[in-house]
C-alpha cells in the first residue's frame, strides 16, 4: 500500500508544478520561499492575509513583506524574484513572453535566466524598469522620487520622465528628482551574497535531472531535497517523498485557500 501511495504520488508531482492547484491559471507563479510574516492583499476578499510556501500567486495580488522578513517568487520558466523586508509588489500581468509587476516601494532582486521571459517590466511610482532575457538586476525604490537599478548580469533598461537609459552589467543607475546618475555597481552587500547563494543553491544539478522531464527540470532541486529516486521493475524510476510512511494520510498537513474563485490546496509537508 504504502508503495502505491508513492507510486501514484510520484506521478502525480511529475506532471504538475509542486503547487497542487485546481486552477490551471494559478501554476504561474508561487511563493517558493517566506521568512516572516509575509501577507498577500487578494482583492477578490478585500483583504491581507498570511501566506506559506507553495501558495499560488494570481494576478492582481500583492505580496507585502515586513521588517526583517524576505519572500521569494517562482515564476514559470525558472524565473526567480526576491523581494527583501518593507517590500511590497504587485503582479499586474503576466504572458508567456512578459511578467509585469509593481515595486510600490523596497528592494527585490530579479534572476531571469535564459529561456525564461523576453522581458520582466516592473513600474515603480517614478520609473519604468524592463529587465530582459538572461540578466540578473536589483531594484531598490527608495522613496517616491528615486529608483535605483543595478546590473549583475545582462542588461535593463530604465525610463522615466527623463529618458530611457540602457544599464548594462556592473553599472548602477539612480534616477530622482535631481536628474540622473550612472556609477559603477558597488560591493555585494548582505542582500545580494543571499541572493547570490540561493541562486547557486538553486541551479544545482542534482540527480532528478536524469529522470524528470525537460520542463520540470527547475523543480530539480526541490526533488533532490525531499525525497529519492528508486529503479522498479514494473515501472521505471520512481521519484519516493521522504515524508510517506505509514500513517501517512494525503491532504493533512496544509490547507484548503480560496484563490480566484476556486479552492487550492497549499502543502505544508516538509
Amino acid at each position: 500500500m504504502k508503495f502505491i501511495l508513492t507510486l501514484l504520488m510520484a506521478i502525480f508531482l511529475c506532471t504538475s508544478t509542486p503547487t497542487i492547484s485546481l486552477c490551471e491559471e494559478l501554476g504561474d507563479i508561487r511563493m517558493s520561499l517566506i521568512e516572516g510574516n509575509v501577507k498577500i492583499y487578494d482583492r477578490d476578499q478585500e483583504e491581507w492575509t498570511s501566506v506559506s510556501s507553495n501558495t499560488p500567486i494570481a494576478v492582481g495580488d500583492m505580496i507585502s513583506v515586513p521588517q526583517d522578513g524576505r519572500a521569494e517568487l517562482h515564476v514559470q520558466g525558472g524565473i526567480f524574484i526576491r523581494l527583501d523586508s518593507s517590500t511590497v509588489l504587485e503582479v499586474v500581468s503576466l504572458t508567456e513572453t512578459t511578467a509585469h509587476l509593481y515595486l510600490d516601494h523596497g528592494h527585490i532582486y530579479m534572476n531571469n535566466k535564459k529561456g525564461g521571459r523576453e522581458v520582466i517590466q516592473i513600474d515603480t511610482p517614478s520609473a519604468t524598469c524592463s529587465a530582459v532575457d538572461n540578466s540578473i538586476s536589483l531594484l531598490d525604490v527608495i522613496d517616491n522620487n528615486t529608483t535605483e537599478l543595478s546590473l549583475i548580469k545582462g542588461h535593463a533598461f530604465l525610463e522615466s520622465s527623463q529618458g530611457k537609459t540602457r544599464v548594462n552589467s556592473g553599472n548602477t543607475l539612480r534616477i530622482s528628482s535631481f536628474g540622473a546618475e550612472i556609477s559603477p555597481i558597488t560591493e555585494p552587500d548582505e542582500w545580494e551574497r543571499w541572493n547570490l547563494q540561493r541562486d547557486a543553491s538553486i541551479q544545482k544539478t542534482g540527480e532528478s535531472t536524469r529522470y524528470l522531464p525537460e520542463e520540470l527540470h527547475e523543480y530539480s532541486t526541490e526533488f533532490d531535497s525531499n525525497g529519492k529516486w528508486s529503479f522498479v521493475r514494473e515501472y521505471g524510476y520512481v521519484w519516493t517523498p521522504t515524508i510517506i510512511s505509514f500513517e501517512w494520510v494525503p491532504f493533512r498537513l496544509g490547507q484548503w485557500i480560496w484563490v480566484r474563485n476556486d479552492y487550492v490546496w497549499v502543502p505544508e509537508e516538509r
